[in-house]
């Protein structure tokens, strides 16, 4: 948290929606480039170094100010989150950070036929962040990437049964079945 609040939310590689209505020019999506900056046409770089995404409209509204009478501002913060395991669609996707964590999976196609849901988790670099029922109590209320404090890069992972563990399920069901008759 404290690193947040004095480093702000934006690292290189992470891209924001920006709107300025009436001004095409600065209407895109600008890529955060090394000094934690964006860079504007006809304005040159706006810093973001200690901005949230909370406060990125505001901020943005307040910086273009000097150089936009009265300017309308909407910018959305997209960062780059990776979906793999059991999705139909493994890979990385752009995603605005208000998006919820379903909106995520379906983008990836949602979750493929073996999926373990309960056992998903979220993975910054090399460990595990949150795994399991807090992961589906997530999916439940509607809470978003920015609720969870996702960054860009981390990723989402659905796992699938181990085939041995598929070849067992497979046999339990057989002696089910034949205890049946």
């Amino acid at each position: 948290v404290r690193d947040r609040l004095a480093n702000g939310d934006f690292h290189v590689g992470d891209r924001i929606y920006l709107h300025v209505f009436a001004e095409t020019t600065l209407t895109d999506t600008f890529t955060v480039r090394g000094g934690r900056e964006i860079l504007l046409p006809a304005i040159g770089p706006i810093p973001l170094a200690g901005v949230l995404r909370t406060e990125l409209t505001d901020y943005l509204r307040e910086r273009l100010q000097q150089y936009v009478r009265n300017p309308q501002v909407r910018a959305n913060a997209l960062i780059r989150v990776g979906v793999h395991g059991a999705v139909l669609r493994q890979g990385y996707y752009t995603v605005p950070v208000d998006i919820t964590v379903d909106e995520v999976l379906n983008l990836a196609g949602g979750a493929s036929p073996p999926a373990i849901i309960e056992q998903m988790s979220i993975e910054p670099g090399n460990e595990v962040l949150d795994d399991g029922a807090y992961l589906e109590q997530v999916i439940a209320e509607g809470r978003t990437l920015d609720d969870l404090s996702i960054q860009a890069g981390d990723r989402f992972r659905v796992p699938q049964p181990s085939a041995s563990s598929l070849f067992q399920r497979v046999q339990t069901m057989q002696i089910l079945f034949s205890l049946s008759l």
